[in-house]
């Protein structure tokens, strides 16, 4: 079938959605910790940030629930924690897009998350701040350099690719994130703003990665169809990416007695017209039964 669940918890798949949301919540503890330790420069063990990584990984690998915030209206986290873990997030998906390596994975999300966290942020040399990188993450160090100078308004013409997609992930978490002056940009928005501002500074492969992702409706995400209906995606139709099972929550304002799965490939009448937040859902949505 081109119905892909997420897990084999058929149409309803929400305990992925619970299980990466705790995922992303302990990520998000670890990364306090280590900001923390760089605010007061005292050393942390790369083990703890290991142990993170590969939680991180094994949620992706099930389901797309880490990257929701990339796909909610202003979605994303001024928090700095938050905000690094779904930079860390994207970061691997995009590597995973490109058939990465696991030990290269690892690589490139430490690069992410040492980069937020502020390693190598300032000239001074903060490396001996991660106790345990080793041979094993040589090169690391290097990116999170890179990433600064980039910053700083170098431009190098030898930039490690790990440094471009993690500029990139940090980029688009700026773009659809809400601000004070601005609301989120949609994906669609935020791929046509890089396509338009920094087409040149990616290579094709990482953008078309990334367009790979951003145009999958994640399992998770909340969408309203053109009958105003809110709905959550429940599975991804890999035949017609846009139009996948989702499961109707709220009709005419009330929420239903039971989530209504509904197939879109099967019902040309019905599309989805945009992403819509849980506050949306809380704000529309009255306790009752739909007529």
């Amino acid at each position: 079938t081109a119905l892909r669940p997420e897990s084999g918890s058929g149409a309803a798949p929400f305990g992925d959605i619970m299980a990466s949301d705790d995922v992303f919540h302990r990520a998000v503890a670890i990364t306090e910790e280590v900001l923390q330790s760089v605010r007061g420069r005292t050393s942390f063990s790369v083990t703890i940030l290991e142990m993170m990584l590969g939680a991180l990984l094994e949620s992706l690998q099930t389901s797309d629930v880490l990257l929701l915030p990339f796909f909610s209206p202003g979605g994303g986290s001024a928090n700095p924690a938050p905000k690094a873990v779904n930079v860390c997030a994207l970061s691997l998906k995009i590597g995973t897009q490109l058939n990465y390596a696991p030990d290269q994975l690892r690589k490139l999300g430490l690069a992410a998350l040492l980069y937020e966290a502020g390693i190598g942020r300032t000239q001074k040399d903060e490396a001996p701040l991660v106790q345990g990188l080793g041979a094993r993450y040589a090169g690391v160090t290097d990116v999170v350099v890179q990433l600064r100078e980039r910053t700083d308004g170098v431009r190098d013409t030898e930039i490690h690719e790990h440094a471009h997609i993690v500029f990139l992930a940090g980029l688009i978490e700026s773009l659809t994130r809400r601000r004070p002056a601005r609301s989120g940009l949609g994906p669609s928005e935020a791929i046509k703003e890089v396509l338009q501002r920094e087409r040149g500074t990616f290579s094709d492969k990482i953008l078309k990665a990334l367009i790979r992702i951003l145009a999958t409706l994640p399992v998770g995400s909340l969408v309203r169809l053109n009958t105003g209906e809110i709905c959550r995606v429940a599975a991804k139709n890999d035949r017609f990416p846009l139009r996948p099972m989702v499961v109707v929550l709220v009709r005419r304002q009330k929420r239903l007695p039971e989530p209504t799965p509904i197939d879109l490939s099967q019902n040309p009448f019905l599309h989805i017209q945009g992403f819509v937040t849980e506050e949306t859902l809380d704000q529309e949505a009255v306790d009752g039964v739909a007529l």
